[in-house]
């Protein structure tokens, strides 16, 4: 029964934007892969290797669109050295 209500609050919080980060333990904003890349101004495969690497969360939102926890972005580009 444990599982069942953290699936149901899980899913409650998912939207087309926002969705319930099990990496992070909270509802986060989602950002799409491009722009993703488009605002930290750097290319679309290195957001993909990122995120291969799960240095970058992903998530499914409500239409099913694999998108990017956008609270594993900022604290992974905070925290990244400039090339």
């Amino acid at each position: 029964m444990g599982t069942e209500i953290s699936r149901i609050s899980a899913n409650f919080h998912r939207t087309r934007g926002r969705a319930f980060c099990l990496k992070c333990q909270k509802p986060v904003d989602l950002m799409a892969y491009a722009n993703a890349a488009e605002f930290f101004k750097t290319d679309l495969e290195d957001i993909l290797q990122l995120a291969e690497t799960g240095q970058l969360h992903r998530i499914h939102n409500r239409r099913g669109e694999m998108m990017i926890c956008s609270d594993s972005l900022f604290t992974l580009f905070d925290n990244r050295q400039t090339r």
